[in-house]
């Protein structure tokens, strides 16, 4: 695992065995890691090329935001990955992918797609995710996406706020427009 203490934590909470030793492992698991080394590169390496072990990911954000402006994210150790192998990895199992939606709306949620909402500040991943799945999609643009991004990559998010603490005004305006399809039907 190429991870941060908080996926370690995850995984180990469901039982999942992590293994330092290359010989063992059968999956890589990549995540964010602000202490990402050329040694950790090596040991994935290792346990793909010995056992070919499955590539799975937790999101292919190339940056993160943080205070200090944006980082590299998990996208950058993909990145790393795929260059050293030549292949793509196996699986991403974040945002975008259509496993993760699932996973939230049906089985998390027990919800319909179109009665669930996707909050992001990325349109190729949160926002497309999004689209592709059937959710409304709501971008703040206090994180990566700009208004700039929304003309240029082509992904259209249904609602845009400046900020997240707009939502609170967006849902009065939903709990309205509720009421009074709910008049509407009575």
């Amino acid at each position: 695992m190429i991870g941060e203490k908080a996926l370690y934590n995850e995984l180990e909470k469901e039982g999942i065995l992590i293994t330092e030793d290359a010989n063992l492992a059968n999956y890589i698991v990549l995540g964010w890691d602000r202490q990402f080394t050329y040694e950790k590169l090596k040991q994935a390496y290792m346990a793909w090329r010995n056992n070919h072990a499955l590539i799975i990911a937790t999101n292919p954000d190339r940056t993160c935001p943080t205070a200090e402006g944006p980082v590299p994210d998990c996208g950058a150790l993909i990145g790393a990955f795929e260059g050293v192998t030549g292949i793509k990895v196996d699986h991403i199992m974040g945002k975008p992918s259509r496993f993760a939606a699932d996973l939230i709306v049906n089985h998390i949620l027990k919800l319909k797609p179109e009665q669930c909402y996707i909050v992001g500040d990325r349109l190729e991943t949160d926002i497309h995710m999004g689209n592709v799945y059937g959710l409304h999609t709501i971008l703040v643009l206090t994180g990566i996406s700009t208004q700039q991004t929304i003309k240029t990559t082509g992904i259209q998010p249904e609602y845009i706020l400046e900020s997240v603490k707009e939502i609170m005004q967006m849902s009065e305006i939903m709990d309205c427009k509720a009421e009074r399809r709910g008049a509407l039907h009575d």
